[in-house]
């Protein structure tokens, strides 16, 4: 596209920082403020999707890169816009060049069409101080003579402590959050749960009004059986599903939740990696699973993970066992469990270091809890580190003697810390904390760009589903809402009266629309796309439109483009790779042989439009340029030469999307355009002479 992008910037000075830290006279000397600068932004062809680039300058090792996004001129940033990844924004992002964000428009603004989008780059850099940590009070909290693996959340109201108890079950206790006691021990797990074998070790996580617990059995040692229950806040149980059967080892699991989905990880020796990750719904029901821990990421269990902002954290140790273990690794990843980081040393001691279990965020600052020590039993020790770079604040021994497994939960400005100590005996307990910060004032340098105006349009060429739904040679002009997963369609047999349908569920947020005639009954088969996956699901006219799914064909970065290739009356399914214009197609007459043809046509800023433009029934690969309004034809059979039209329909560009569809009945594929701000649709018919028709289509 055509864009042209102006540039302001905001930065302070370093006067003013030096200023600011003389009256301060704490904290770390920020070095020279951060510079956003060269700021550039454009919709990617084919795509809901804003590409965003800039250059990042200044003495910082790192910042915090956010975005916001302006749809009226950058009078106001106040688009509730979340959906941005890339390795320019978010915590960490290092001064360089080509940093880039991409914004899925297409998730935060569907549905519109603007010329007034400015993009606001903002990269902080704050100075952390150390925190003040101060013991308010440390409670017995055995249920029972002897318990161990003392694990808080909170639930909304209360501080509910699980531990396991001598009796190998597992009981929970409400205590407000002053630690007064609130109520009586409740049992949650038995050794009915696990045909009598007894309960050697468990997780635990409040989400969304649930608790969950993942809990293993002893075994001979290393387990060999999870299950995994979920209990509202009254300690009733919900339901329990078994994660695994008879695959030792299964103690040192891990349990962490990102807001919707729970994640039990598995020690995974077997695999060669650290952890396999089962997901499952609030409701137990089994997602998926993935490995973590592999290759440069290696790892022991023992270990603890948490989400925050879209990604996942995990702190562990080099080894498990006394006297063997010196470091502890920080690892990201995000919520497909791709690395975002790799493995990093953020403490070591050559006087050992046992398990790490606890793993809290507070005010920019990760607080890691860990076993400090050689032996099985150690003094309990807490680390600080910055949340952008994980430098170091502040490291300290907080509880002496032998003890085992910290775990942990900040609610507003209090820690709550539960362990287990070994003198004599094993007793659960639990500690709070206050957290001040010292100072209170934290000192920022944020530099700001900004960029635009930019074209963004989210209507999309997937919005359309024009094509000959009930058989009677016209195309019916029609769209599709992805967000709803609704179809609207003005059916030509009807006068064009407007038909409104979900159709039992076809398509939704993720799903682009590819109706076509797949069984060659002349009428058009609804059918859904599902680029991240590849997955097609089409309702067959000839099987009264039952649902199927009879093809993986496609990737991200490709759009369905179905057309009948082969001449046979019979859609090919096929997709058009919007970055190279390479073309792949599933051939019906050939048993659906796949053909494919790299650099074909097309690519950047290039839609794909199909059709049966010169009458031999045979789809001639086409394509459409957003940003002048050509159109490109590799007419059949020789596919050579590639005809050009300039502005064929004398509109066009990014306030026009293709809608080409056979509406005048004479079998040839008229081009079309539709006003990406309105209801205007301009057709050139082919029965016509290929006269422009301009006509007001409206789907309310």
């Amino acid at each position: 596209m055509n864009k042209k992008c102006q540039f302001q910037l905001r930065c302070f000075g370093k006067q003013f920082l030096a200023a600011s830290l003389a009256l301060l006279g704490v904290g770390t000397a920020l070095a020279v403020a951060p510079q956003v600068t060269d700021v550039t932004a454009a919709q990617r062809a084919g795509a809901k999707l804003v590409d965003i680039a800039y250059t990042l300058t200044g003495g910082t090792p790192a910042c915090v890169v956010s975005a916001s996004v302006s749809t009226n001129n950058g009078a106001t940033y106040d688009l509730t816009a979340t959906n941005f990844s890339g390795n320019g924004y978010g915590a960490s992002v290092t001064p360089g060049a080509g940093k880039a964000i991409v914004w899925n428009a297409g998730a935060d603004w569907d549905g519109h069409y603007s010329t007034q989008v400015w993009v606001k780059i903002a990269a902080q850099e704050t100075s952390t101080n150390p925190l003040t940590f101060t013991l308010v009070t440390n409670i017995n909290v055995d249920q029972g003579t002897n318990s161990i693996w003392a694990q808080p959340v909170f639930d909304g109201t209360n501080i509910a402590i699980s531990v396991e108890m001598e009796s190998k079950q597992i009981a929970v206790r409400r205590y407000d959050l002053n630690l007064n006691p609130v109520g009586l021990s409740a049992v949650v797990a038995t050794t009915n749960d696990t045909a009598g074998e007894n309960i050697a070790d468990h997780k635990h996580v409040f989400q969304n009004n649930y608790h969950y617990l993942v809990f293993s059995i002893s075994g001979s040692g290393d387990g060999g059986h999870l299950w995994l229950t979920k209990f509202d806040r009254n300690l009733t149980r919900v339901g329990i599903v078994q994660v695994v059967t008879n695959e030792p080892p299964t103690n040192d699991m891990l349990l962490f939740g990102d807001g919707e989905y729970l994640y039990v990880g598995k020690f995974y020796p077997e695999g060669q990696a650290a952890h396999k990750i089962y997901k499952y719904d609030g409701n137990l029901n089994f997602i998926t699973n993935y490995i973590e821990g592999t290759t440069s990421n290696t790892h022991a269990n023992a270990d603890t993970a948490m989400y925050l902002d879209g990604n996942f954290y995990f702190v562990s140790p080099q080894y498990v066992g006394p006297n063997i273990n010196e470091k502890y690794y920080r690892i990201v990843y995000d919520t497909n469990f791709n690395t975002v980081k790799t493995r990093e040393i953020i403490l070591q001691d050559t006087n050992k270091l046992g398990t790490v279990n606890g793993l809290s965020y507070y005010n920019g600052r990760f607080i890691v809890h860990y076993m400090k020590g050689s032996n099985e039993a150690n003094p309990v020790g807490r680390a600080v580190y910055d949340a952008i770079n994980w430098s170091s604040i502040q490291n300290e021994t907080i509880i002496s003697g032998s003890n085992h497994a910290t775990h942990t939960i900040i609610v507003n400005n209090a820690l709550y810390l539960g362990y287990t100590e070994q003198s004599p005996g094993f007793h659960s307990r639990l500690a709070k904390y206050t957290i001040t910060e010292t100072p209170t004032l934290a000192l920022t340098a944020t530099g700001i760009g900004y960029v635009g105006p930019v074209v963004v349009n989210t209507l999309g060429f997937s919005s359309i589903v024009s094509a000959d739904y009930d058989g009677d040679g016209l195309a019916d002009p029609g769209i599709y809402d992805e967000a709803t997963g609704t179809w609207k369609v003005r059916l030509s047999t009807l006068q064009y009266a407007l038909f409104v349908s979900t159709l039992n569920g076809l398509g939704g947020p993720g799903f682009t629309p590819v109706s076509a005639d797949y069984d060659g009954d002349r009428k058009a088969d609804p059918a859904v796309y599902q680029e991240t996956t590849g997955k097609w699901i089409i309702l067959p006219s000839v099987l009264n439109y039952i649902k199927m799914e009879p093809w993986i064909l496609g990737a991200p970065g490709y759009s369905g483009m179905p057309a009948d290739y082969d001449g046979d009356r019979k859609a090919d399914p096929a997709i058009y790779e919007r970055s190279r214009g390479d073309w792949q197609a599933l051939l019906s007459s050939a048993n659906y042989i796949s053909v494919e043809e790299a650099g074909l046509l097309g690519g950047s800023n290039y839609w794909a439009v199909a059709g049966v433009y010169n009458a031999d029934n045979f789809a001639d690969p086409a394509v459409f340029d957003e940003t002048t309004g050509d159109w490109e034809f590799l007419p059949s059979p020789t596919y050579n030469p590639a005809l050009m039209f300039t502005n064929l329909l004398g509109v066009g560009g990014v306030a026009y999307i293709p809608v080409p569809a056979d509406y005048d009945g004479d079998g040839l594929t008229d081009p079309a355009v539709r006003s990406a701000t309105g209801n205007e649709w301009v057709v050139m018919l082919s029965d016509s002479g290929y006269i422009l028709l301009s006509v007001t289509v409206s789907f309310e």
